[in-house]
């Protein structure tokens, strides 16, 4: 087994922006600082409350965010370089949680009547040009957060028991279908990457069954189930949407169920007999990596990490670690992978199984998201010894790193080098855009 902490050595640091820090001896001679990230800050919204919850539109030219200025959270618009900001819900209400449509065409958002609480609420949907918005359900209701399909042509979400797509084209709402359980809560399911389907986990009598369901006409296709003492988690697509990777509990041991949409065959490539699958992800070219977590004869955390190839049988175990997994991500240019522990962010290459530590010595970490190109990492730390908090970003290449203080990461634009970042204190937060760049 490979020894998790035979690169610990000596951790230096720069902080850019912030203040700098010598590196941390541990023992051994002090090494020479590490080189650093070159960030370059392009302030996007910076009211006099926070700014939050930031979304890109398609094209990046314009940011819908959540902003706090007028006493309850309104929904603005801005374009990028210019001000002020637009509010484009401008009620006394709370309006929230803003997503552009993949066509740039609207921005769909949640309302609700009574500050600060989940539901009842409403969606409703701004159309950019001509400033118009649209109340799609008069009622307020329990609602999940919409999705949207079709490229832009409907929006689905959840309304207690039903699934429900509207046509943005002719305002027609129509229920797809309805859970049997209608105390249900959470999200509507997960969308396959075209958009056409939507995959859902539910509670059916005494078991959990996984449907997909065609957003365009409500027509189900059944593929797994599971008895009262398992459930079905981790619904996870395909990069082309054929396979649906999900995982099913531990009893009576590990299962990680592919459904296949071209054979209607599900099959399982699990390893051993014990343990729980996690982390299930797949690669952009169709690979599919999971964890599997048991407890060794001490009661200590046990993690490994298994790849399996495009044709996802004959999996091997790419590396095993005497610590929890929290996360994996796959790089979306490199055949590699990075994982988190508690500990600090690592990144293993998956055709030796190596792998060294890139973010480690800085607190706890959570949240690794690679940059468009795969050269950089960014990772959110959690009450650091240094910091409050802060944004750690790493080079893959040359290992330069920094931190972004007071900050906390909202997502890389598409597939660039450029990071949303929410800064500042509580009550005054501001939304930045760092773009990474070479020395």
């Amino acid at each position: 087994m490979l020894s998790f902490f035979r690169r610990l050595g000596v951790l230096g640091c720069v902080v850019v922006l912030v203040s700098a820090c010598a590196p941390a001896s541990i023992g051994t001679p002090a090494l020479p600082p590490l080189p650093t990230v070159c960030l370059l800050n392009e302030p996007i919204a910076q009211t006099s409350a926070d700014d939050r919850d930031p979304q890109p539109s398609v094209d990046e030219r314009r940011f819908a965010f959540v902003g706090h200025h007028e006493g309850n959270p309104e929904v603005y618009l801005i374009t990028r370089g210019m001000f002020p900001p637009h509010n484009i819900s401008n009620t006394p209400f709370d309006d929230y949680a803003p997503i552009w449509s993949p066509d740039n065409r609207f921005i769909a958002y949640m309302h609700r009547a009574q500050q600060y609480t989940h539901n009842p609420s409403q969606i409703r949907l701004y159309e950019v040009e001509t400033g118009v918005t649209r109340v799609i359900m008069p009622r307020y209701a329990n609602i999940s957060h919409p999705l949207w399909a079709q490229g832009g042509r409907a929006l689905i979400f959840r309304r207690e028991q039903d699934v429900i797509r509207y046509d943005t084209e002719t305002g027609q709402m129509d229920v797809l279908m309805s859970y049997p359980n209608p105390y249900v809560s959470g999200d509507v399911g997960t969308l396959s990457p075209d958009g056409e389907t939507l995959a859902i986990s539910m509670w059916v009598g005494r078991g959990v069954e996984v449907m997909l369901i065609n957003t365009r006409d409500g027509s189900v296709e059944h593929t797994n189930s599971a008895d009262f003492l398992n459930y079905i988690s981790l619904l996870r697509w395909s990069p082309d949407g054929t396979r649906l990777a999900m995982a099913q509990g531990s009893h009576p041991g590990p299962l990680l169920l592919l459904y296949d949409r071209h054979t209607a065959l599900t099959f399982n490539p699990a390893r051993g007999s014990r343990g729980a699958v996690f982390n299930v992800e797949w690669s952009p070219d169709g690979r599919l990596a999971w964890t599997q977590n048991i407890m060794d004869e001490h009661n200590r955390p046990h993690t490994r990490l298994f790849v399996a190839g495009a044709d996802l049988t004959h999996p091997r175990e790419l590396l095993s670690v005497e610590h929890n997994i929290d996360q994996i991500a796959w790089s979306p240019s490199r055949d590699q992978i990075a994982f988190n522990t508690y500990a600090g962010v690592y990144v293993a290459d998956v055709a030796s199984g190596l792998f060294h530590d890139f973010i480690q010595g800085w607190g706890r970490v959570s949240a690794i998201t690679w940059s468009g190109s795969g050269n950089y990492l960014a990772s959110f730390l959690i009450s650091s010894p240094r910091f409050i908090s802060g944004v750690a970003l790493v080079d893959v290449r040359t290992g330069a790193r920094a931190v972004y203080g007071r900050a906390t990461s909202r997502g890389w634009i598409n597939n660039t080098d450029q990071l949303l970042v929410e800064r500042g204190e509580r009550g005054n937060l501001d939304i930045d855009l760092l773009t990474l760049c070479d020395l």
